[in-house]
Parts: C-alpha cells; structure tokens; sequence
C-alpha cells in the first residue's frame, strides 16, 4: 500500500467523504506493483482512487502505454489490397458495430481531448472536419505532427484554446481527469450552443465489472481516478451545463481479456493470440447486445 506521497481524496460529483473501500488493488494492464484503495461513494456510489498520488503522471510510461505508440505499419497492407481490406472492414463492423464517433460534417470543428497520436483526428479529418486535438504526452504528440495535425501539448486544464468547437470527443479520457466537474465545465464553455459531447468510458454497473472484480481490465489505477456507471456520469454532466441524449454501449472486448489474462495466467500463450481475440470478440459482442457491457459511449449536448 502507497503511504507516501499521497493525498486524500473525495467524491468529485457530490463532495461526500463518506465511503467504503472496494479493493485494494494494483494496475492490470502495466506492472506496476503499487497497490491503491478503490472506493465507493457512501452518498452517490461514485467510484474513485482515495488516496490518489500527488504526481499520478509519474504512472503513465511512454514506453508502456498503449495509446502513445504509433500505428503498426502492417496495417497498412489493408491499403494497398482492396478484398483483404474489404473483409477486415466487415469483420470490423459485425463485431464491434457502428463507429458512433465518425460522421460527416464539412467545415465543422472539432477538438478530440486525448488525441494519442492522432489517428482519429486523421480520419475525421478526410470527412471534412476542421480538426484539433488534446494530448499530454510529448512523445504521442510528435508523432501526430509528423502528420500535420494540430495538436496541443498539453492537459485540458492547462491548454489554452481561443476557439470553440461544434463536436468535443473524448475516448477513455474523463475517468483519467482528477477533477471531472472542473474539467466538464472548461468543456463546456470550448463548446457552441448546442455543441455536442462524447465520451467513451467503462461502466461500473455492468456483468464485467460483477465476473472480474478486482482483475477487470478497467481497474487501471491509478491512471483511472473516478470510474462512473450511467447514473453517476449522467447527474455529473447535468451538473455542469449538459443534457443526456443518448446511451449507447461500446463494444469491445479490452477490459474483459485483461481480466481473463490475470485470472487465467498459465495458459495466457492461447487467451494473447490473435485467434482466440477474435472468436472471443465474436461472442463478447453477441453478449454485449443482448445484456449489455462494462463500456459505454454518452452522447451529450450543451445547454
């Protein structure tokens, strides 16, 4: 358990400081062998890391983290072979189904907060949108220039942008901000009337979270500061100036292969290869549709 260096935390949506821990637990996806407490909210049921690191960037390896690496060259072969790509494309769309942040508006502004490296500003970009993104890491943040994306340096609460936005993106982003009320303010006022907000994020009170437990992939703390299920990131975004439009699920099967990862480690040379992702995401999304996820995408308009 981390006793140094630590600082008291409390709920960000209602402010309580009462809670029950849940797990004491360390990260499931690097190994990090440092163990934090996961509470839960006694007044709202918020999830959240008490006490957090005073320096949490110090838990997120460049070299490490997934997201800042950039695009495996392999997968452009897909470019290059029209059937191949074609068949990837519809794999793709079976499993994990639509794509509910690609749209079409030219000449709409868009700001994707947590950009990586940048690969999603790229498509959105070919679709006509006049593109910004977000990015704290340096390294992540190169390789997206290289390209010639325009993207900030920087955390949200320390960017400074003199523009506003039609659409506000963030993927698997808010539950790493340290304080989701002042961040979802500041994301208001980047916004135009009636601009519109979507964030990815897991969800708590899903079957996912109830098999794993404490080895659901999702429990990456202590990057992941606040985990929500509907209820607590619906009232949150009320709070601070939006209206919930829609609900929808995410499908794909991360968290859950994480989680079969830990709890099955001797035979991880079969769970880890390609074959078995794919027949598991297979089943994974007839589940998800049929009783649902531990991820979801809220959609989310400015008033």
């Amino acid at each position: 358990m981390l006793r140094e260096h630590t600082i008291p935390n409390y709920c960000n949506l209602c402010h309580s400081k009462r809670f029950t821990i849940l797990y004491t637990i360390c990260d499931n996806s690097t190994n990090t062998p440092i163990k934090f407490n996961l509470v839960k909210c006694g007044s709202c049921g918020l999830l959240y890391v008490n006490p957090k690191p005073a320096n949490v960037s110090m838990f997120y390896s460049e070299e490490e983290y997934g997201f800042y690496q950039p695009t495996i060259k392999n997968q452009n072969k897909y470019r290059k072979l029209s059937f191949l790509k074609l068949i990837n494309r519809t794999l793709i769309k079976f499993t994990f189904g639509k794509n509910i942040f690609l749209s079409d508006r030219p000449g709409k502004k868009l700001l994707d907060i947590g950009c990586a490296t940048g690969n999603y500003l790229s498509l959105m970009k070919t679709r006509g949108w006049k593109v910004k993104g977000i990015e704290p890491s340096k390294k992540a943040c190169q390789i997206g220039k290289k390209t010639g994306l325009d993207i900030i340096n920087s955390d949200l609460q320390n960017a400074k942008i003199n523009d506003t936005f039609d659409l506000i993106t963030m993927r698997h982003v808010i539950e790493h901000f340290e304080d989701p009320f002042s961040e979802l303010k500041k994301i208001n006022k980047l916004l135009v009337k009636n601009g519109i907000l979507i964030i990815a994020t897991p969800n708590v009170s899903s079957w996912e979270f109830k098999l794993f437990n404490k080895n659901w992939g999702a429990f990456e703390v202590p990057r992941h500061l606040f985990l929500f299920n509907k209820q607590t990131l619906s009232k949150l975004l009320r709070k601070t100036g939006f209206k919930v439009i829609d609900i929808k699920k995410e499908i794909y099967p991360a968290s859950s292969l994480i989680g079969i990862n830990k709890m099955f480690p001797r035979i991880t040379f079969i769970t880890k290869s390609r074959i078995f992702f794919w027949a598991f995401a297979i089943f994974y999304s007839i589940i998800s549709r049929l009783i649902g996820n531990g991820r979801m995408i809220v959609i989310a308009k400015k008033f």
